[in-house]
């Protein structure tokens, strides 16, 4: 039984695909060498580790405060604090992968059209 890349490689060869307004049909694949998908193991480590990381950060700061006896409105401002660069830090992870990312499928891109250009001459 065929994957579906498979069967989307072999339409494309056969000419089966008919692209509107003579769309360009790239020939190349959409992964970069060396990049490999998160199995389902690798989701439950890194799930458990965020737990541990976040269980061991949390009762530090906890006990840190605890010690020098800050009242609860200043902890609470402070965990406020740490939540919002938290935010920030996944808002500028996304932006930076996605810049990355466009930057990579504009050379894949490149790349096609230099080896069509080549194939038809």
């Amino acid at each position: 039984m065929q994957t579906e890349e498979e069967h989307l490689n072999e339409a494309m060869e056969q000419d089966v695909y008919v692209p509107k307004y003579d769309a360009y049909k790239p020939k190349f694949k959409g992964l970069p060498d060396g990049y490999f998908r998160n199995s389902w193991g690798n989701v439950i480590i890194i799930i458990l580790l965020w737990f541990f990381i976040h269980g061991v950060a949390t009762g530090l700061f906890s006990l840190c405060m605890a010690l020098l006896n800050i009242n609860t409105v200043t902890v609470s401002w402070i965990f406020f604090a740490i939540f919002m660069v938290y935010i920030a830090t996944i808002i500028l992870c996304i932006f930076v992968g996605e810049t990355k990312r466009k930057k990579l499928q504009a050379n894949y891109i490149k790349e096609a059209l230099a080896q069509k250009k080549l194939e038809d001459d």
